[in-house]
């Protein structure tokens, strides 16, 4: 059985929205790690994380994004940035549909960097683990993507790839995933022994 996941099912409970701020706060805590677990160098992914690359001018160290990614199958590297907000400002950021829904995070210079990156990759020198490395272009993630967003995103900022965190999720279900499946244990226990903790009389 193929599974597939639905982030408006698991995070809009509108009638509760107390619920969905929580969740999503937590989700984003650890959001970045399960990207980590699906760009593997042992997974079907196309692409396999490098790390964290920073991005430097003339020697000064300007920022550091989320992600390398390596193309499996061409070498090429691209720089990725993550942006998943989905309870935030009334969902409005949840699902990436247009490009006009990147006009928020213009006001962000990382941001603003990792799109000129895409257009002028020239301008900058880029580091991975202290290791210079070149990039081919750069790679958005975000959380929900439509086929629309993704193409209006791609030809206005010359993104490479658009990927969803839906859709990453759904690979490592269905891949059977230990190292994710161990990721969500991990992240359960803690919570589970911090229920205890907080209240040491009450099984949870």
């Amino acid at each position: 059985m193929v599974v597939s996941i639905d982030f408006y099912k698991i995070f809009v409970h509108k009638q509760n929205v107390k619920q969905d701020k929580f969740l999503s706060r937590l989700f984003g805590i650890f959001s970045e790690e399960i990207v980590r677990k699906w760009a593997s160098k042992n997974t079907q992914a196309p692409y396999e994380d490098l790390g964290r690359p920073t991005l430097k001018k003339n020697g000064k160290k300007l920022c550091t994004l989320d992600f390398a990614f390596k193309d499996k199958h061409t070498g090429k590297v691209y720089v990725a940035e993550q942006k998943c907000w989905l309870e935030y400002e009334n969902y409005k950021h949840l699902s990436l549909d247009s490009y006009e829904k990147l006009d928020y995070h213009l006001t962000d210079p990382s941001f603003c960097r990792f799109l000129d990156l895409g257009k002028t990759p020239e301008k900058y020198d880029i580091f991975v683990g202290g290791k210079q490395i070149e990039a081919s272009g750069i790679i958005l993630v975000w959380g929900k993507v439509t086929d629309e967003g993704r193409t209006s995103v791609k030809s206005k900022h010359k993104i490479h790839d658009v990927l969803s965190l839906e859709n990453i999720i759904e690979n490592l279900v269905n891949w059977k995933n230990p190292e994710y499946y161990k990721l969500l244990r991990e992240k359960q226990e803690w919570c589970n022994q911090l229920y205890h903790e907080l209240c040491p009389t009450k099984s949870f």
